[in-house]
């Protein structure tokens, strides 16, 4: 059995929560290819340490990496290997219609403070058949 993932509670709704800036996280296709052993590519990685340092975000991970506690650890130990924060906060784990746009949406909309927000994935979530496309524009990559 999968042992989930540990949540953490320091963004929880009306909070006085002072990061504001907020990278939502895929891995798998994004910090390393779908395909083959090269888990945490080195450049790949870089650019992600780039990002939060230059803008002070914090990592929602979106993932379904969130799933797995081992699998967190691991993403948490590449982090602390490059002096980051570990990962505290996560999407919503839902089943629904939308996937997971429609996880991050909801996740944005539980916490209003949040006023600039990048989603790095590999799943097109601007894509013309979702009802999320136009939450994305300008947001993802």
């Amino acid at each position: 059995a999968r042992q989930r993932a540990p949540r953490m509670a320091h963004l929880q709704v009306g909070d006085r929560w002072s990061t504001r800036c907020v990278v939502l996280l895929d891995i798998d296709g994004v910090l390393h290819s779908l395909y083959g052993d090269d888990i945490f590519r080195d450049n790949c990685c870089r650019e992600l340490e780039r990002i939060l340092r230059a803008t002070g975000a914090i990592v929602v991970l979106s993932s379904t990496w969130r799933r797995e506690a081992e699998k967190v650890a691991l993403l948490n130990e590449m982090l602390r290997s490059r002096l980051l924060p570990p990962i505290t906060e996560y999407t919503p784990e839902e089943d629904v219609d939308g996937g997971r746009a429609e996880e991050i949406c909801r996740w944005l909309e539980l916490h209003p403070n949040v006023s600039s927000w990048v989603a790095l994935d590999d799943i097109d979530l601007e894509a013309p058949n979702s009802k999320f496309a136009g939450r994305f524009r300008g947001h993802f990559v």
